[in-house]
């Protein structure tokens, strides 16, 4: 069997005796298939009845072979003195086709070392153009995840921007309908007058808020991961680099359209964040 081979191989030079370098250990024999009653009468060096390959390899083989390997290399041997008196005869014949001969062979090879070259050179631009498009497609697939993550977002900030939109309108549409109810309208359970509310000092009326401060703090609030200055441009702020004249250059010197810096941006979008963490815990713990 195959297995037995490398064994014998390596287990050669160990034993100097000539019948146990065909000696296999019991273990291997047991692996082929061979049983107690394959065990070789005569123990091994070590004591232990073990098993014995014997070769199948007859001298008759061998002679067989050594008969072809020199007939196989006398026929070359003629084939090659035939050769020879051909081109001898024909150089002194015709000596100018044999230059030409020669010649053509020498083109010959010569085409064919320049194809070889030609073709390693086309194999080694066809890798890199592999190697280029891998790393194309990688980028690639990196700015379509990032965009993916961005169109999550805004489509996160819109949909909470419609909801906040339907619900103040469902809140002023209740504030109208119970307006008759607030002024000199009785309690039935009671039958008290309610006093009419008191009027927040001030101008009355909602504060302003700058949408795209809104949007910025919806899209900070959707996806807690991105920055604050991502969130500032994806809620619609344009910042410029730097203004020129404004100090020795720095993050304060980065300005929006209006000319508000990025620092008070962020500081603006952090105490909004904290005013509605701080009203989702009142809420929660009412």
């Amino acid at each position: 069997p195959p297995e037995v081979l490398p064994h014998l191989l390596r287990e050669k030079e160990k034993k100097d005796d000539k019948l146990n370098k065909w000696r296999l250990s019991p273990e291997l024999g047991r692996r082929i298939g061979l049983t107690d009653d394959d065990r070789c009468v005569v123990p091994g060096t070590n004591g232990a009845r073990s098993y014995l390959i014997v070769p199948n390899y007859s001298l008759e083989d061998a002679t067989r072979d050594v008969e072809r390997a020199e007939e196989d290399y006398k026929r070359r041997m003629r084939q090659s003195a035939w050769e020879n008196q051909r081109i001898s005869r024909d150089m002194a014949t015709n000596p100018s086709k044999c230059v030409a001969e020669l010649r053509d062979l020498k083109q010959q090879n010569a085409t064919l070392v320049e194809e070889k070259d030609r073709l390693t050179e086309a194999l080694a631009m066809e890798k890199e153009e592999k190697k280029g498009m891998e790393r194309t497609i990688k980028q690639l697939q990196k700015n379509l995840e990032k965009m993916e993550r961005k169109f999550k977002t805004l489509e996160g900030a819109a949909k909470s921007s419609s909801g906040g939109r339907t619900a103040s309108k469902r809140g002023s549409n209740s504030v109208d309908a119970e307006a008759p109810t607030r002024h000199g309208d009785t309690d039935t359970n009671t039958s008290k007058t309610k006093k009419p509310t008191k009027k927040r000092k001030g101008s009355g009326g909602r504060r302003w808020s700058d949408p795209r401060m809104d949007r910025a703090v919806r899209a900070k609030v959707e996806d807690p991961s991105i920055s604050n200055e991502e969130a500032l441009r994806i809620g619609g702020f344009e910042f410029r680099s730097y203004v020129p004249g404004s100090g020795a250059g720095g993050r304060n010197e980065i300005v929006d359209a209006d000319n508000v810096s990025v620092a008070q941006r962020k500081n603006n979008l952090l105490r909004r964040l904290r005013v509605l963490r701080k009203k989702e815990n009142e809420e929660g713990g009412g």
